[in-house]
């Protein structure tokens, strides 16, 4: 079975780099590695070569793409791309490692010349349609009949290179933190500077692998954090001259107090859907005033009330700020099917509703006390720093 690194080999399938490729998938496979080139490995081809050249990429660890002077066969589905562009899409897509080799002299053309005339283009197509064009090649062609009319000197240098090139190049430039030359009449110096970058690399993942749980637990936790971190911007960036806007912290609140499924409790692998609870759709806050929970602020498609009295019984607002103890409390309606989490903060009362799916009863519900405290508070991060800010507040007590 096959356990090497997969690496993808992409390029026009022109002359010139037949030899390239066919020398590199030898030395990548001396090497212990698994190269993908579509002349050589990629099986049987189906109706459509370009949808499995896409599944190859996707299956590769590593993505290694040589970019000369032709531009390839433009794919029938999308005329302004080529296959190769398709690959390389792919691989920046799913992420995949990308070592982009350039013929020398087409590189030091692109640098001195071409990078800059394409940039300036992008700014004038910018500031006439306010957007970018849909390919770099839509003004990449014209660039060159351009150049051809008014640039001789520059002309004669490009002119054995097809636009769709530069258009590439410009894309894998602003893709990848470095473009790497080649000389191509020396395939055998290419083989060993391909294999200098993947020792360069596997160094570098060594390190990695030395706290392989720590990398682990820290890639896990970035989405976490990134989520967490807009949140609290946002909540911050409400405040004015030390005042907050109540809405939008109840706003943002709102969007990750999330619904969930509940199950039975049969087991861990095996489990049954038995209720089921909506997304977060309105937020009210109270506060204490004599006897009284006056209405401040919310959030949603609701009409609050303006007060509840504190022996209002029927009032989850009132109950919440009588049992005190600045915990959650979890309240079910009957008759609108809706869950409420309320919470005491200080003199403040947060309700948040939550619409419930199934007719149940509020014995059956409070018999899933515990799951849906569990799915509603999974990430009470998010509850405790609103929470926190709320509190904060210059609160009017009796």
């Amino acid at each position: 079975m096959q356990t090497g690194t997969k690496i993808f080999i992409s390029s026009a399938y022109e002359n010139e780099l037949k030899p390239l490729r066919k020398k590199l998938m030898e030395s990548l496979e001396l090497a212990g590695h698994f190269p993908l080139a579509f002349e050589e490995n990629f099986g049987v081809w189906g109706q459509d070569k370009i949808e499995t050249c896409i599944n190859k990429v996707k299956e590769s660890d590593l993505f290694l793409l040589f970019i000369s002077e032709k531009s390839g066969s433009f794919t029938e589905r999308d005329p302004r791309v080529t296959a190769t562009y398709v690959e390389f899409h792919y691989a920046k897509k799913e992420k995949k490692l990308i070592l982009p080799f350039v013929n020398d002299w087409i590189k030091s053309i692109y640098f001195s010349d071409m990078k800059q005339l394409i940039t300036e283009e992008l700014y004038k197509f910018r500031s006439k349609f306010y957007r970018f064009p849909g390919h770099i090649y839509d003004i990449v062609e014209p660039l060159v009949k351009e150049i051809e009319q008014t640039r001789e000197y520059l002309y004669r240098r490009i002119k054995d290179i097809d636009p769709f090139v530069w258009a590439f190049l410009y894309d894998v430039d602003q893709s990848c933190p470095f473009l790497y030359d080649i000389v191509l009449a020396n395939a055998d110096e290419l083989c060993k500077t391909v294999n200098i970058y993947l020792s360069n690399y596997l160094h570098k993942g060594i390190e990695y692998l030395k706290n392989e749980d720590e990398t682990r637990e820290s890639l896990n936790l970035a989405p976490k954090l990134k989520k967490y971190k807009d949140y609290s911007f946002q909540l911050i960036r409400s405040f004015k001259n030390g005042v907050p806007d109540l809405q939008v912290i109840l706003n943002e609140l709102a969007q990750v107090l999330k619904g969930a499924n509940i199950y039975n409790r049969k087991g861990y692998y095996v489990k049954e859907e038995i209720a089921s609870f909506n997304d977060c759709t309105a937020i009210s806050l109270y506060r204490r005033k004599g006897n009284k929970m006056v209405y401040v602020s919310h959030f949603g498609s609701i009409t609050p009330k303006e007060e509840f009295s504190l022996t209002d019984e029927e009032a989850y607002v009132s109950k919440t700020y009588i049992l005190n103890g600045e915990v959650e409390y979890l309240f079910f309606n009957e008759e609108k099917h809706q869950l409420y989490l309320t919470k005491r903060i200080g003199e403040m009362v947060l309700c948040a509703h939550f619409p419930f799916q199934e007719f149940w009863s509020s014995n059956e519900v409070a018999a899933l006390q515990e799951e849906i405290f569990s799915a509603i508070l999974k990430e009470r991060i998010y509850l405790d720093f609103a929470a926190d800010l709320i509190g904060g507040l210059d609160v009017e007590k009796e």
